[in-house]
Parts: C-alpha cells; structure tokens; sequence
C-alpha cells in the first residue's frame, strides 16, 4: 500500500502518518520527490485500519499496489512464461495438455451430479472428482441438499 501525501504535507504530517503506522505494527518506507512525497506500508494490508489512515492530516490518499490473486495474475514475457504445474490424480494442469476444470456452480440432486459424471465419461476425460470451494457445515446452496454420494459419481465417471 502507498499513501500519498498532498502536495502541502508538511514533515510533521509525513512523520505522523510514519508514526501511526509504526504503531499499528507496520514498516514504512518513504519517498521524497520534487512535488510529493509517499509512504510505503508493508506488512499485512488486510489489517490496515484504511479510514484511521486516510483521515490523518496531510494524506491525499491510499493507493493499493498488490495485485488480488498474485499468484494467478502474475505475467511473464514470451520467451519467461510463469507458470507451475499442479497434479491432481494422475491429471498435470498448467503443462502443455489442455485441461479444464468445470462442472456446475452447485449441486441440487443426486441425479443432476450422476448426469454430469455420465457426461464426463462420454466426453472422453481421463478423470472426474467432485469438489466445491463454497461447501460448508450445516448449510445448503441451491434448491436441494447436496448429495453426500461422491463416491457414486467418481464410479461413474471413471
């Protein structure tokens, strides 16, 4: 995170904003230029109190540097590709194969989570599993209960 300081900032104000932070458990690293002066914040961002520090005198305004989901947005140069490889099973994605990962936002039924592992099957895939990143104890998402048969759905898709 960068603060920017206004333009009329005084020392003071810099070393209050500086002073704050320290506080709070954060380093700083300050950058003084001709017209304005900013406030490199690091450490864990997701614990900046953003309104305390906009509101100190002299701050023009906070500017975010990271990037959400550094890791999957990182770029690299034609010839310096970034990537890693990931094995899941016997699958590798992030190689030179083409793979996909999909399937539907939520299940609502056995027979709608059957369907789509019959469908997998026929398309050829090497392998299928059932997975959500949403799923929690005790609720639901969708119109039914999930089905608590993943085992049925491996079966039929391998």
């Amino acid at each position: 995170m960068l603060v920017k300081m206004r333009r009329d900032a005084t020392r003071d104000e810099v070393a209050a904003v500086e002073d704050k932070l320290h506080g709070l458990g954060f380093k700083t690293g300050k950058m003084v230029g001709e017209e304005i002066t900013l406030v490199g914040v690091y450490g864990d961002i997701s614990k900046l109190p953003v309104g305390e520090i906009e509101e100190l005198a002299g701050v023009e305004q906070l500017i975010p540097i990271s990037r959400a989901y550094k890791r999957a947005a990182q770029k690299g140069t034609p010839d310096r590709p970034i990537y890693q490889t990931v094995a899941i099973g016997n699958v590798v994605c992030g190689g030179d194969e083409l793979c996909f990962i999909s399937g539907p936002c939520s299940v609502e039924s056995e027979a709608q989570i059957m369907e789509a592992a019959r469908l997998v099957k026929e398309a050829g895939t090497r392998s299928a599993a059932v997975w959500s990143s949403t799923a929690r104890a005790h609720t639901a998402a969708g119109r039914g209960s999930a089905p608590r048969t993943p085992s049925r759905s491996k079966r039929a898709s391998a």
